[in-house]
């Protein structure tokens, strides 16, 4: 009840002060969408209009740190290589010192 009596004030302070209420409709506002909404309704992202805004979605790391998931994946990638390279190295060697020395 009190939060519509603020609501109320403001107004009439906007209307006393000779506020222009068309200012509203000239100014650039993006619209701006629920997610959880958006699901409830199954609603197709596309869509929206070009210029809304999804608010509340979910993070997700891959989309909010891509290349760096990328470049670390393909440096563990490199390392897992280059250890199964040294795996095969060293039994060979150890193939080629038990024949040596017999």
């Amino acid at each position: 009840m009190k939060s519509k009596i603020k609501v109320l004030l403001i107004i009439l302070v906007f209307w006393v002060s000779g506020f222009n209420s068309s200012s509203f409709a000239e100014s650039n506002y993006k619209e701006m969408f629920n997610n959880g909404r958006l699901q409830s309704y199954s609603t197709l992202i596309k869509l929206l209009p070009k210029d809304s805004e999804i608010i509340n979605e979910s993070f997700l790391f891959y989309q909010e740190y891509k290349i760096i998931t990328i470049i670390l994946g393909l440096f563990i990638l490199i390392l897992l290589i280059f250890v199964f390279y040294l795996s095969i190295n060293l039994s060979k060697r150890k193939q080629m010192e038990y024949e040596w020395s017999q």
